[in-house]
C-alpha cells in the first residue's frame, strides 16, 4: 500500500483539484492514505482539508503549530505515514499524480533486487520564482556532490 505525503502552505485553491487527481490515480495503484501536512497556512487550507475528509476517507491532516518549512513538513509526513511505500507530491500541483503509476511499476520491478530502494521522478519544468529555482539548484548541487548519485532534482 502507498501513502501520499503532500506538504502545503497556503494552497487552498490547489487542494480540491489535487485530491481529485490523487483519487483518480488510486483507481490504478494501491493508495490507502493521503497525508496532507499543513505547515501553518494562514489561508483557508485547514478548513478546506477538514471539509474534504468525508469525501476522501483516505485523507489525514497534520498541522504544524508554526511554520517550519517544506523539508520539515515532508519529514513530519514521512514519519507519520502508515505504509512503507511513500510518494511525495508538491501541494501546488507541479507533480502529476498520474505519474505515480509508472513510478510504482518501476518500484515493483526493482524492489525484489534491492533491500531498500528509492524511485524518483524528475520535473521537466518548474513554475517557481527565480529565487526558489536558484536556491534549489544550489541545494541540489550540494546534495549531488555529497551523494554522487547523479540525481538532478530532489
Amino acid at each position: 500500500m502507498i501513502t501520499i505525503v503532500v506538504p502545503i502552505l497556503n494552497e487552498a485553491e490547489n487542494i480540491p483539484p489535487l485530491l481529485g487527481e490523487i483519487s483518480l490515480a488510486a483507481k490504478n495503484i494501491p493508495i490507502s492514505e493521503i497525508l496532507y501536512v499543513d505547515d501553518g497556512s494562514t489561508d483557508d487550507s485547514p478548513e478546506i482539508l477538514q471539509s474534504l475528509k468525508a469525501q476522501y476517507p483516505a485523507l489525514r491532516v497534520i498541522r504544524h503549530g508554526k511554520r517550519s518549512g517544506q523539508s520539515a513538513a515532508l519529514w513530519t509526513g514521512i514519519k507519520a505515514a502508515s505504509n512503507e511505500i511513500i510518494v511525495t507530491l508538491d501541494g501546488d500541483g507541479q507533480n502529476d499524480p498520474a505519474d505515480i503509476k509508472a513510478l510504482y511499476k518501476t518500484y515493483m520491478e526493482q524492489s525484489m533486487s534491492w533491500p531498500k530502494i528509492m524511485v524518483a521522478g524528475e520535473r521537466v519544468e518548474r513554475n517557481d520564482s527565480f529565487a526558489k529555482r536558484y536556491g534549489s539548484k544550489i541545494a541540489n548541487r550540494i546534495r549531488s556532490g555529497l551523494l554522487k548519485d547523479n540525481t538532478r532534482d530532489t
